[in-house]
């Protein structure tokens, strides 16, 4: 489980070829291009929803969503 503080690290599954782009409750957190690691650290408690999608040019060709329950710190 994860805790206010923790930090998500994840690997982009991007071609190299391809823009990226994360979000964390509808708000984009990184943009870019390639298989770039990807980082977040929750700042509080709660339920966040981290989305990713890539791009080809300027389509959307892959995409993803989690929602990940975040408790207080230990």
């Amino acid at each position: 489980p994860y805790h206010a503080g923790d930090t998500l690290k994840l690997q982009s599954p991007c071609p190299a070829d391809r823009k990226y782009q994360w979000s964390v409750n509808g708000k984009v957190v990184e943009e870019g291009k390639g298989a770039e690691p990807f980082e977040y650290t929750f700042p509080a408690a709660g339920n966040y929803v981290v989305a990713y999608r890539d791009f080809e040019d300027g389509k959307a060709k892959a995409s993803g969503t989690v929602t990940i329950a975040v408790a207080e710190k230990k």
